[in-house]
């Protein structure tokens, strides 16, 4: 069985592009364009893996991270890991994701492989 990963992106070029690469990597991929959109895939499918945009519509991706953490709904010890397409890439560690209930990024990276 493959493993599933949930990208959670509302736009469609960038859920296009990492469904291309993950796909080719093997992974089955779901996609939900905003916070309940996630929610309603969580509740239905199981995943092993969650990508958050850190910058979704009506809500932000690390409040996400922190419900999916604390609400139990993906497979235990699946990782939860906030992703940024904008922006200087030191911005992500400035504001901690860690503390919101993402997972550090070299630990997502290590627990998929």
């Amino acid at each position: 069985m493959q493993p599933t990963v949930l990208v959670v992106e509302d736009e469609p070029e960038i859920v296009a592009l990492l469904r291309d690469f993950l796909s080719v990597a093997g992974f089955c991929v779901l996609s939900a364009g905003d916070a309940a959109a996630a929610g309603a895939e969580l509740a239905e499918h199981p995943v092993d893996c969650v990508l958050v945009d850190v910058m979704l519509p009506g809500s932000s991706g690390f409040e996400l991270c922190r419900r999916i953490r604390e609400s139990g709904v993906r497979r235990s010890g699946a990782p939860v890991g906030p992703h940024q397409q904008h922006g200087d890439r030191h911005d992500l560690h400035a504001s901690q994701p860690h503390q919101s209930g993402a997972d550090q990024r070299g630990e997502v990276a290590e627990r998929l492989e």
